[in-house]
């Protein structure tokens, strides 16, 4: 997949684009296709290496690991990768042993552009490990590193060198809306609930909870979490939903477990504040996301988002777009909305399509220079990504026994 931009973006809208080098990127990237195309699986495949390489365990999906193969093979990801004014190439190979059923990382290798070249920093099976200015590190003990665990992480512990690039996989894992192998979606668990609840504490409240805690009161993350309440509101009164305040209080229960309460107050009454469990599922989906956009830019990282439109109105994803565009990150995100299309230029749109005997192909459409509406081609089936419904009929109705 490349990302790089068109030269017609290049031309015209360059606030579109990132630019490293006179290497120019795009800050969105919107993948169309049919169900079941394998839109999830290439998102899937970003989150799942930015989580292996951030933490200490892995989780190789197995749609990653050649299930339908007749022998064994390997697969890898290979991700290029700009960071810090930094130019990475990272790439993770994977091992499956599809009769004891093993499933771990083969080789790790992670290089970095000097000049014109992109040098060697580590490799995990050649056993060489350098910092950022190629200092051999001998500290790394390649003899107790677990075949789940990545030199990344490992060496968060040891060197400063790369915990910048850790913390920008962290944040890639955390802020997507992909959660381990399968669970995916807008939907708000406990812990999400926790989290949003305790980003909208009064300051008061916060300094309340630090001590609590026994901890010393962190003045920048209250000033974060009060600007994240005040960029919530704000975005929410920019596309006309009228939520005005909050109330948020983590109180203990019996057992000693935390308890998050959360609240909102709408125009019509800001004396009543209505708990956030009962506001519909729509507006649940867009404050997550909306958070996960604030937690992205805070991050300084990428937001990876899958069926960014499952529950938010279709005229309302051309915003966040423009959100996304003026904070400076990068969206990547999976998409059936069509009416997106219009406010999306050529390199910015990828479709994908499964063929019979289930090969992928990606399609960036940057042939289509110049051309601004790709939707009413998209709709007559001209671009291709489309589902296969030329010929559907229901004649086997009439044989239907109830």
């Amino acid at each position: 997949m490349d990302f790089t931009s068109s030269q017609y973006s290049i031309d015209y809208h360059k606030d579109r684009l990132f630019e490293d080098d006179n290497i120019y990127t795009n800050k969105l990237l919107a993948f169309y296709g049919a169900n079941a195309s394998g839109k999830t699986t290439v998102l899937k495949s970003i989150v799942w290496f930015a989580y292996c390489v951030s933490n200490n365990q892995s989780m190789i999906p197995q749609a990653h690991t050649n299930i339908y193969a007749k022998k064994n093979m390997l697969s890898y990801i290979e991700l290029h990768l700009f960071h810090e004014n930094r130019d990475f190439i990272y790439r993770l190979d994977l091992n499956y042993d599809k009769f004891s059923n093993i499933k771990s990382v083969k080789n790790e290798i992670l290089k970095i552009k000097v000049k014109d070249n992109f040098e060697i920093l580590f490799n995990r099976a050649e056993e060489i490990f350098k910092n950022l200015d190629f200092e051999q590190n001998d500290s790394l003990l390649f003899d107790a590193l677990s075949p789940n665990s990545s030199l990344l992480n490992e060496s968060r512990s040891r060197m400063k060198d790369y915990r910048s690039l850790n913390d920008f996989f962290y944040w890639i894992s955390e802020n997507s809306n992909i959660y381990g192998t399968s669970q995916i979606g807008l939907d708000f668990n406990k812990r999400d609930i926790a989290l949003l609840t305790f980003n909208l504490l009064d300051k008061k409240d916060f300094k309340t909870f630090f001590e609590e805690i026994n901890k010393e009161i962190d003045e920048e993350m209250i000033e974060n979490s009060l600007k994240f309440r005040s960029f919530l509101f704000e975005i929410l009164s920019l596309i006309g939903i009228d939520i005005k305040n909050s109330k948020a209080t983590i109180k203990k229960k019996k057992n000693g477990e935390p308890e998050s309460i959360l609240s909102f107050a709408h125009k019509v009454n800001l004396n009543k504040y209505l708990d956030f469990e009962l506001e519909s599922n729509g507006t649940q989906s867009l404050v997550k996301l909306i958070y996960k956009i604030f937690q992205t830019y805070q991050g300084k990282s990428i937001l990876i988002i899958d069926e960014l439109d499952s529950l938010i109105h279709p005229m309302i994803v051309p915003i966040l777009n423009l959100l996304t565009i003026k904070l400076n990150i990068q969206m990547i995100y999976s998409t059936h909305n069509i009416h997106n299309m219009k406010y999306l230029y050529n390199d910015e749109i990828l479709l994908i399509e499964k063929d019979s005997e289930h090969n992928t192909e990606i399609k960036n459409l940057k042939a289509y220079d110049g051309y601004e509406n790709f939707a009413k081609l998209y709709q007559n089936s001209i671009l291709g990504g489309v589902p296969k419904i030329e010929n559907i009929n229901f004649d086997f109705l009439d044989d239907l026994e109830v």
